[in-house]
């Protein structure tokens, strides 16, 4: 047996560094950049908004982090069984000496509205990048303190 065949048998992943290196000059020379700003390029272009939900003043809000979208570009969306959509979609084009580049983003996040929110009050509202979305919640009239019942077990 060969030197190089014991040492890879124990070293299953020596030559993965030499592999990793070649594909990174291989995008390298593609796009013009290797994989960690391949990487890095491809998070910065994604629409994953921020969100956050909780309840303040009866009322239930949602806000979701939207920077360069406008009005135009996003829709609220409630359906009867009680889901909240948020969706949008965002264009870019680009043009250079030679070069023309056209990028499209979207995304598209769902919630479970809570059963006590009157989905006909729903109210949402951009500013500075924040989407804001604003539901009433049914008051209750009196607070339900929970009820135990005994169930008796009868013997056949």
């Amino acid at each position: 047996m060969h030197r190089y065949d014991l040492v890879s048998m124990f070293r299953p992943f020596e030559g993965r560094q030499a592999f990793d290196e070649f594909f990174d000059q291989a995008l390298s020379s593609i796009f013009g950049m290797g994989v960690p700003a391949l990487k890095d390029k491809i998070k910065q272009k994604s629409l994953y908004p921020k969100v956050d939900t909780y309840c303040k003043d009866d009322n239930f809000i949602v806000e979701a982090a939207i920077p360069g979208l406008t009005e135009e570009h996003v829709k609220v969306e409630v359906d009867d069984a009680g889901i909240l959509t948020i969706s949008g979609e965002a264009q870019e084009k680009r043009e250079e000496e030679g070069l023309r580049e056209l990028r499209r983003s979207a995304f598209s996040r769902s919630w479970q509205l809570p059963k006590n929110v009157k989905k006909e009050t729903v109210k949402a509202t951009l500013k500075s990048g924040v989407l804001k979305v604003v539901m009433e919640v049914e008051k209750k009239e009196k607070e339900e303190t929970p009820t135990k019942k005994s169930v008796s077990i009868s013997v056949e």
